[in-house]
This record gives structure tokens, C-alpha cells and sequence, in this order.
């Protein structure tokens, strides 16, 4: 699972971009946790976002950088 988000300001969707403009480019990748019941701790001990979807686990790792337009 991999999400990559692109907005102007952090919060707003970019549609369209100038030269010279900043965008925020945030990429957030889950990992699986697939060892049976080590799978449970870690998932409940991560400070972090966590999603667990149909009985496995997943920890949603982040990304963010600013990039400007050329």
C-alpha cells in the first residue's frame, strides 16, 4: 500500500503548478507485519499510524518533502 500526495500549502490539493512554485509531496508506504503474534505487539506498542486491514497488520511509513517547480 503506497499513497503519494501532492498539494501547494500541506493541506490543499495542486491541480497545476508554475515555475518557481513550492509543492509538498508526501509519500506513505504500509509495511505488512507478517510474524505471527510478534505481529500484534508491534502493532500495538507503534507510536505511529497503523491501519489493520481484514486480520493483518500495517505500519504506514511517511515521507514528506518540499520540491520547488522548474
Amino acid at each position: 500500500m503506497t499513497v503519494l500526495d501532492v498539494t501547494k500549502d500541506g493541506e490543499q490539493g495542486a491541480n497545476r503548478a508554475y515555475a518557481g512554485e513550492a509543492l509538498c509531496v508526501r509519500l506513505t508506504h504500509g509495511v505488512e507485519l507478517v510474524v505471527p503474534w510478534i505481529d500484534r505487539i508491534l502493532f500495538a506498542l507503534s507510536p505511529g499510524k497503523k491501519i489493520r486491514l481484514a486480520g493483518h497488520y500495517y505500519l504506514m511509513l511517511q515521507s514528506t518533502r518540499w520540491v520547488t517547480v522548474e
